[in-house]
């Protein structure tokens, strides 16, 4: 008869705090985490809230450009509109380039001027190749190799400017081409 008294007891009181904590616990909880709130969020020093751009704030152009026997290819991507500034986050390339394996790297540069044609400012990437393919029917040559370089970045673009993609081979080259893209955000001119 002591053994069931003697457990009996303890559970009890053990079930007594953990109905106090559940009563008095979020309570408690609550009022720590306001009283967080009210010393960190002060008029003098305030938690900025960031909010993501709205769907016609975001800005997204591509252009493309064949090599069609040059040495040089560029190409320019919509200009930025009228009293925004255009604040690019990626930019991507995908270079189409006949070559005799994968040793070898057909380009001198790909370089993207955020200003235009302005040298100050080119951003300079490093392709890597993504593979070399033979597809029927697909216009290209056989054993094309598939280069993509995709770099991240923050660049301010002015209103009216438009930014401008090039490859530079290190010969000229009469298939393949390139493909460029940047995504980025408008913000009201200042």
């Amino acid at each position: 008869m002591n053994l069931p008294r003697k457990a009996l007891v303890p559970l009890a009181g053990a079930a007594i705090i953990v109905l106090v904590l559940s009563i008095g616990g979020p309570r408690a909880v609550h009022a720590v985490v306001a009283t967080l709130v009210q010393v960190v969020n002060t008029p003098s020093s305030p938690v900025f809230n960031v909010a993501a751009p709205a769907a016609n704030q975001l800005f997204a152009s591509g252009c493309r450009h064949v090599f069609a026997s040059a040495t040089k290819a560029s190409c320019s991507l919509d200009p930025v509109p009228a009293g925004q500034t255009l604040f690019i986050e990626t930019i991507s390339y995908n270079i189409e380039e006949a070559v005799n394996g994968l040793g070898t790297t057909p380009f001198e540069s790909v370089s993207f001027a955020p200003q235009g044609g302005e040298v100050n400012g080119t951003l300079f990437l490093a392709p890597t190749v993504v593979g070399v393919v033979s597809i029927p029917g697909s216009g290209l040559p056989a054993n094309t190799a598939i280069f993509h370089a995709t770099a991240s970045v923050r660049v301010g673009v002015m209103a009216g400017i438009m930014p401008m993609c090039s490859v530079t081979l290190l010969a000229a080259s009469p298939t393949g081409g390139f493909f460029c893209y940047i995504n980025g955000y408008l913000a009201p001119s200042q």
